[in-house]
């Protein structure tokens, strides 16, 4: 997933040391655009290119999927997403805050969920 600062953050985990990196967007030219940045670094890590659109679980569900197919687990996760509505505070429709919401908050912990289902090396603990 995209993440705080992808121009800084991505570098710095191939840098350290990761061995893949997957990068996601709506967008698959930008995914592609920044795995080709990464990948002309002169590190041996890997950047995947993985497009989809984490508003709709059956994309969650094949991005989680498609990184399985690269590995059995992912030791860091950064999960973001950005939709804001444009209008002034005061002109925001409850629709709207409903939408950004699910996208920038439900989606992400959805995201999360799965990946640690699937990827985390060890399973979460239960909150007690």
């Amino acid at each position: 997933m995209d993440f705080c600062n992808p121009q800084l953050t991505r570098p710095s985990l191939i840098q350290a040391g990761c061995s893949k990196v997957f990068i996601t967007s709506r967008k698959a030219a930008a995914c592609e655009e920044a795995c080709a940045a990464l990948n002309a670094l002169p590190f041996s890590g890997k950047a995947i290119s993985v497009p989809a659109d984490i508003s709709k679980p059956s994309e969650v569900e094949r991005l989680v999927a498609e990184v399985g197919k690269h590995t059995e687990h992912v030791d860091i996760l950064f999960a973001n997403a950005g939709a804001s509505w444009g209008a002034s505070f005061d002109k925001t429709p409850e629709s709207s805050f409903d939408k950004v919401m699910n996208l920038n908050v439900k989606s992400v912990f959805l995201s999360v969920q799965k990946y640690c289902s699937a990827h985390c090396a060890k399973p979460m603990a239960s909150a007690r």
